[in-house]
C-alpha cells in the first residue's frame, strides 16, 4: 500500500527522545513518526530533475535536517562506541554520509580478527563463503533504523557480486540485540523489511527509477536497493 499520512514536524538531524519503547512493529503498518516524516521532508507530485523541486520547503528542510545531523556527529560517535562495547570481537566502522544519505550509517563486519576495509574485496581471498558485513541504519529524520547483511562474492567473471543475506545467520543476531539495546535507549524503532520497502504514493527521487520510490529511501538512503 502507498504510504500517505498527516503532517507533523518532527525535529530534524537529532537524536530522538528516549520514551519511545524499542520494539519493532512485526506488521508492515508503519509508525506515524515515519509517516510524518515522508510528509515533512520530500515534496509529492513534482519530479526530482525539476528546478521547482529542490526550492520546496520539504526538500530545504531536509538539506537543514542533514546539516543539523552533521552537527550532532559526536552524539551518534557515542552510540556506535556503544556498539563497539557490545560487540568486542568485530571490526565497527562509521560510514555516514551526510551529503547524500538521511541517515547515520555503522558498518559491521562479520568476521573476526580483521579490520573491516574500505573495499570489502580487500577480505576476498582471507575469509570463506564471501565478505559478511551487517549495515546499521539510523534515521536522522525519524526515530527509526534499519539492519541488513549483505555478503560479497565472486561472480565467476572476474567481478564481485553484493548480496543481501536473508534471513541473516549468526552473528548477526547479535548484532541485531546490540543495535536494539542501544538505539531502542535513544527512542529509535526498528523497521522490519516489508516497512522498508513500502512504496510510497506520488514521490519522485533522483537516484531511483519513477514509482519505485520506498520508505527505506527516505528514511535511509537513495541508493540502496532493498531485499
Amino acid at each position: 500500500m502507498p504510504v500517505t499520512g498527516p503532517t507533523t514536524k518532527p525535529s530534524p538531524g537529532t537524536m530522538v527522545s528516549a520514551h519511545r519503547a524499542a520494539e519493532t512493529m512485526e506488521s508492515g503498518e508503519l509508525p506515524r513518526d515515519v509517516r510524518d516524516a515522508i510528509d515533512m521532508y520530500v515534496p509529492r507530485g513534482l519530479p526530482a530533475h525539476s528546478a521547482h523541486y529542490y526550492i520546496q520547503a520539504e526538500h530545504v528542510r531536509l538539506l537543514r535536517g542533514r546539516a543539523q545531523a552533521e552537527k550532532n556527529a559526536d552524539r551518534w560517535h557515542r552510540l556506535v562506541a556503544e556498539f563497539e562495547k557490545g560487540l568486542s570481537d568485530y571490526s565497527i566502522k562509521d560510514v555516514t554520509n551526510y551529503v547524500v544519505d538521511n541517515c547515520y550509517q555503522a558498518d559491521i563486519l562479520l568476521h573476526t580478527g580483521f579490520e573491516l576495509p574500505d573495499d570489502p574485496t580487500d577480505l576476498m581471498d582471507a575469509v570463506r563463503g564471501g565478505v559478511r558485513i551487517a549495515s546499521i541504519y539510523a534515521s536522522f529524520i525519524a526515530p527509526a533504523w534499519w539492519m541488513a547483511v549483505r555478503r560479497v562474492t565472486r561472480n565467476g567473471h572476474g567481478g564481485t557480486r553484493s548480496d543481501w543475506e536473508i534471513p541473516p545467520r549468526a552473528p548477526a543476531q547479535k548484532v541485531r540485540l546490540v543495535a536494539d539495546d542501544v538505539l531502542g535507549t535513544m527512542g529509535w524503532l526498528r523497521l522490519n523489511n516489508e516497512q522498508v520497502r513500502q512504496k510510497i504514493a506520488d514521490v519522485d527521487l533522483q537516484c531511483v527509477a519513477e514509482g519505485e520510490a520506498r520508505v527505506g529511501h527516505v528514511l535511509f538512503s537513495e541508493l540502496l536497493q532493498f531485499p
